[in-house]
């Protein structure tokens, strides 16, 4: 159910203490998740105990006992090689799916039939935002959520606007206060024309000079003017009225919009961003919190930006600083995915224990639904510092008229409906790496034993527990020269498991390859790419209706032009759903081979067969050139109408060229029916055109009238033969034209 939520305040009290608990039990039930994913990430990164660290040549990739604190077999410093099978694909997945967002197709499709004509409108602003406003920050939040999407299980994203003012000079002259004092007087109608609200706005303004002589009469200036520069303190406020007293202008900051756009951020489950455990969907969710780490100017700047209770921020300053909430909740934001000797290491976000003591401050962001009193389901905003549940530095309606939950999320694995249950590639393919790393470790051990075999020598003592390994030596019988112990046996044994097993995850995951031919893989990579797609389709709803509530209609107006910006409404039913939206990608589309074939088989089958003409010849070009140049197709195309009144231009053009006695030039690529048309009507209605081109050969013409007219003839005459041989193809494809023409 949505509710307007325009109407309600927040005089429903905050449920801190509710939700603090409930935070509890999700932090203390969700210790085996979080060691999931710890483990997801050594075994992506292949770290485990015992492992070599040295970067020495002679060390690095061997097991060591004195590392295992074991006996290590075969021998000591034999091989422990690092096999990447997880990261491999995390990666190729990663690649992949940030190359179906920022290359694939995304357009707006509308409910209602009287908005079909702005669909086309509301897709180029879409692509706008997504893929040219919110660059280059949205690349790397979508390869963060990529990579932590494979390796976990599951990514969530929060959708929010993001504003940045910036204090920009500004000037205020006598001119512009003389005017405005005439105007006001023009619309209050206490003047009976305009030569008397000259008069009088030339006494009231030289009666204002006058008084900022009296100190008095600039401080109560300066109490009005607060107002409307609520940033500029009563002394600068006065400096400013004393600035335009003396020299008739004055200069003074005001602030001024530099960031408004939409903004994605990726953020971890359960370690970045916590939910119920039992959640299916954020959207789903009845609360979420995230947790933030703010410095003491931070906090201040809340207080006027978002309207934070001074008093609690001041109690908050005074009391609470470097205190964690929750060890547990620290810990897991700080963790990163670095380890030594298989030990977390806590620099995961750059800040050291000392520092943060000192300067930071945590609070805690609650989105949560609630029931008021009068029976309205209404989703709230809480900010809160999680050691007091009293400490509430805001409580609010949610500002997003869209009346949906700030976040949405992706997930890897469906086998169950849990959200937190997702696998990761990490997680299903570790026996596989395991079992790799095996093979690697036996054949990395017996070549090494091959290439420099152990070696038996004479013994001089019995009983004697001698090594075996490479370059070892072993005593053999008196008398018995010194010789080579004989190796096992190679063969290829280990080639054909590892290949084997490396079929099984290819398969699984549709990875091209020997065993892996392309209709398995494309089908299999295609699906993934379309429930990534489907989850981002959420992400690119709300960034929608942020975008109708806060997008201002000039910037609107410089993306879509002037007479397109009223399609961005801003009501809440409008926000709430005229439109849906749709993004697709070809994972085929990678390979050129398929792309050329796509592009034949438009050309070649297609275009024939459209009889009807129920082909969009204007729709099907935009997908070839996708096709081919995906990333430049914005650049490269025009939008049909645009294109068709650019024609028209360019033709109008050379036709004032000729009439002129200059002749325009002929390119290829050009609509020639247009064209033509174009000449035939001004032929008709412009007897100026007409008579020239009676005059090509006219015996009483002048020479330069007679060249004006032969250049329009030829004009005419290579637009209808470049129709014809467009005729003549179909022709010669069909075996024949019409009788009738």
């Amino acid at each position: 159910m949505t509710t307007n939520t325009d109407q309600l305040s927040t005089s429903e009290p905050a449920n801190s203490e509710q939700l603090i608990t409930e935070l509890n039990d999700v932090l203390n039930g969700s210790t085996a998740a979080w060691e999931r994913f710890q483990d997801a990430e050594r075994i992506r990164d292949c770290i485990w105990l015992g492992q070599e660290r040295s970067t020495e040549p002679d060390r690095v990739g061997r097991r060591w006992e004195q590392n295992l604190r074991r006996k290590v077999l075969p021998w000591d410093g034999a091989s422990d090689a690092v096999v990447y099978l997880a990261l491999e694909i995390v990666l190729e997945h990663a690649d992949q799916m940030q190359a179906a967002l920022l290359q694939g197709v995304m357009q707006a499709i509308a409910h209602d039939s009287d908005d079909l004509a702005s669909s086309a409108v509301h897709s180029s602003l879409l692509r706008y935002l997504v893929k040219t406003q919110m660059q280059p920050e949205l690349g790397d939040e979508l390869a963060h959520a990529a990579v932590w999407r494979e390796s976990y299980g599951a990514v969530c994203f929060h959708v929010t606007w993001e504003e940045e003012s910036r204090l920009q000079p500004s000037e205020l002259t006598a001119e512009q206060v003389f005017e405005g004092m005439f105007q006001q007087i023009l619309q209050s109608g206490r003047a009976e024309d305009e030569e008397a609200a000259l008069a009088m706005a030339q006494q009231e303004f030289e009666d204002l000079r006058r008084s900022l002589d009296s100190a008095d009469q600039v401080t109560g200036l300066a109490e009005s003017m607060r107002v409307g520069l609520p940033h500029l303190t009563m002394g600068q406020l006065r400096a400013v009225i004393e600035e335009f007293r003396d020299t008739g202008r004055a200069t003074f900051p005001e602030p001024a919009i530099a960031v408004s756009r939409p903004r994605w951020e990726a953020l971890r489950p359960l370690i970045d961003v916590f939910f119920p455990l039992e959640t299916t969907r954020l959207q789903r969710a009845p609360w979420i919190a995230r947790f933030e780490y703010l410095t003491e100017a931070d906090l201040r700047n809340r207080i006027e930006s978002d309207k934070w209770d001074k008093k609690v921020v001041e109690k908050i300053i005074a009391e609470q600083r470097g205190k964690w909430y929750n060890a547990e909740a620290r810990d897991r934001l700080r963790a990163s995915n670095r380890y030594t000797s298989g030990v977390l290491e806590s620099s995961g976000v750059g800040w050291q224990d000392s520092w943060s003591e000192q300067h930071l401050f945590e609070v805690i962001r609650f989105y949560h639904e609630r029931v008021d009193r009068k029976g309205f389901p209404v989703r709230y905003e809480t900010i809160l510092h999680g050691s007091d549940d009293k400490l509430v530095c805001a409580h609010r309606v949610q500002a997003e008229k869209h009346g949906l939950m700030p976040f949405f999320d992706s997930r890897h694995d469906y086998r169950s409906k849990l959200l937190v249950e997702s696998m990761g590639v990490p997680e299903m393919v570790k026996t596989h790496q395991a079992e790799i790393k095996r093979q690697h470790d036996m054949t990395a051990d017996r070549s090494e034993i091959a290439t420099n075999p152990t070696l038996k020598v004479p013994s001089h003592r019995a009983g004697t527990s001698y090594p075996v390994g490479p370059g070892a030596q072993i005593p053999a019988r008196r008398g018995q020269e010194p010789d080579y112990l004989k190796p096992p046996p190679l063969d290829n044994t280990t080639i054909l498991v590892t290949e084997r097993v490396e079929a099984r995850v290819n398969r699984f995951y549709g990875r091209l390859g020997d065993h892996v031919p392309p209709e398995v893989a494309f089908p299999r990579q295609q699906v993934r790419i379309n429930h990534w797609l489907s989850h981002l389709t959420e992400g690119v709803r709300l960034t929608w209706a942020l975008a109708q509530q806060y997008m201002e209609p000039i910037n609107v107006a410089q993306v879509v032009g002037a007479e397109n910006a009223a399609a961005l409404k801003v009501t809440r039913e409008e926000i709430q759903g005229r439109f849906d939206f749709n993004l697709e990608f070809d994972v085929r589309d990678a390979d050129a081979e398929h792309v050329k074939n796509k592009i034949s088989a438009v050309s070649d089958i297609l275009v024939p067969l459209d009889v009807h003409g129920q082909l969009d010849r204007s729709v099907v070009l935009e997908v070839v050139v996708r096709s081919i140049f995906p990333t430049l197709a914005s650049r490269i195309l025009r939008p049909p109408q645009v294109a068709a009144e650019q024609e028209l231009e360019d033709e109008r053009l050379a036709l004032a060229m000729i009439m002129s006695g200059v002749e325009a030039p002929l390119k290829e690529g050009q609509d020639h029916a247009a064209r033509l048309q174009f000449l035939q009507e001004q032929i008709q209605s412009n007897p100026a055109v007409a008579a020239m081109l009676q005059q090509q050969q006219g015996e009483g013409s002048d020479e330069k009238s007679q060249l004006i007219g032969q250049m329009l003839q030829q004009r005419l005459q290579v637009h209808q033969h470049q129709l014809q041989q467009r005729e003549n193809a179909q022709i010669g494809r069909l075996g024949g034209g019409m009788v009738t023409g």
